[in-house]
C-alpha cells in the first residue's frame, strides 16, 4: 500500500517484496469447550495466586497445528486413554488469564495453573481439586 496525496493505492500481491508475499498468514486459534458453564463448587470461593491443587484426572497438553497461532500459554485438557500428566500431579494456581476469540470481540477468562516448569491454561476447572 502506499499512500499519494490522501489517495491510498494498494498494490497487487505481485507488485509486494517476496518475503512479505511469501509470508503465510497464520490461521486464529480458538478453544471451545462444551461444558465451561459447569464451575466446580470449589470456585465459588475463587483461588489465589499460589493455592494448591492436584489433577484428578490425566491431562494432555492440546497440541495445535502447525498454521495455527499459538495461545498465550499451552492448554491442558483431558486425555483419551493415559494422559502425559497423571492424576495426583501437583498444579499452583497462578491466576486467570484474558484470552482473545479471534475473529471477534469476545475476551474469554481463563485460569492458568503450574505444572512441572510449565504455566498452562485448563479450561475445565473440574479436572482440578483443591488441597
Amino acid at each position: 500500500m502506499r499512500r499519494t496525496r490522501n489517495k491510498v493505492v494498494w498494490k497487487s500481491p505481485a507488485e509486494l517484496p517476496p518475503e512479505v508475499a511469501a509470508a503465510p498468514r497464520l490461521r486464529p486459534f480458538v478453544y471451545r469447550f462444551s461444558s465451561e458453564a459447569a464451575l466446580p463448587e470449589w470456585m465459588s470461593t475463587p483461588p489465589e495466586p499460589g493455592d494448591p491443587f492436584v489433577l484428578k484426572t490425566p491431562l494432555n497438553t492440546l497440541l495445535t497445528d502447525a498454521g495455527v497461532e499459538q495461545p498465550v500459554h499451552p492448554y491442558l485438557v483431558p486425555g483419551w486413554w493415559a494422559g502425559t500428566l497423571p492424576s495426583g500431579t501437583l498444579a499452583v494456581y497462578v491466576g486467570p488469564v484474558r484470552t482473545p476469540d479471534r475473529g471477534s470481540n469476545v475476551v474469554h477468562l481463563r485460569h492458568t495453573f503450574l505444572v512441572g516448569a510449565t504455566v498452562y491454561i485448563v479450561p475445565d476447572l473440574n479436572t482440578l481439586q483443591p488441597l
